[in-house]
């Protein structure tokens, strides 16, 4: 079968995924996709490091699924959040918040049940992505326009993704070799945060 296309006059849409003030990717969305499948397509380096080191926790050791990183994520664009996953990363802002405030809270909303025609996005302005408990990203809307000849016409190509920046690969704090690990408050380590390989964290 194939896929449906585009009708005529949809809204396409540019953003920009930053980490710590670099671009990191852009990608072109369509007016109909939902804030999920948008979140879908927004991975870091973290998301890759996490996953990785998931699969070796599940191949060496019986971890129960619960006990896994969880897909969680959220989003807050203009005054509102979007959550999705088993983690409500909404609770314990709102929770300080009505503790400070007698002000109405801030609505949320399940990212599966917005598309982004729902939304009034101001192009230019700073949106926020909450990923992996506490990897926080920035969300930059940078353009839009109504689709055209010389755009993708099949919806399935959206999220497209039309910029990606070049990563240099993580290196080991011991070795320099690539590293595929990040140990966190390790007493054996020389920091807070340290980036392994494999040798060294298995075999030291």
């Amino acid at each position: 079968t194939t896929s449906p296309s585009l009708a005529h006059g949809t809204v396409l849409l540019r953003i920009a995924f930053f980490l710590t003030g670099h671009r990191k990717v852009e990608f072109v969305v369509h007016e109909g996709q939902t804030l999920l499948e948008l979140r879908n397509v927004l991975k870091c380096a973290a998301t890759r490091r996490i996953n990785f080191q998931a699969s070796e926790v599940v191949r060496i050791s019986s971890v129960a699924a619960e006990d896994l990183p969880t897909e969680s994520a959220m989003f807050f664009i203009e005054d509102k959040f979007y959550v999705s996953g088993p983690e409500d990363y909404a609770q314990p802002i709102l929770q300080w918040f009505s503790a400070r405030s007698t002000s109405t809270q801030p609505a949320v909303l399940k990212m599966e049940e917005v598309t982004l025609a729902d939304l009034q996005l101001r192009l230019g302005k700073q949106y926020l992505f909450v990923h992996h408990g506490s990897c926080e990203h920035t969300l930059v809307v940078t353009s839009c326009w109504l689709a055209g000849r010389q755009d993708a016409h099949a919806a399935a190509q959206y999220p497209l993704l039309v910029w990606q920046a070049r990563e240099r690969p993580k290196r080991c704090s011991v070795c320099r070799a690539k590293a595929y690990w990040e140990v966190h408050n390790d007493d054996r380590a020389d920091a807070p945060r340290c980036l392994l390989c494999y040798t060294c964290r298995f075999e030291w």
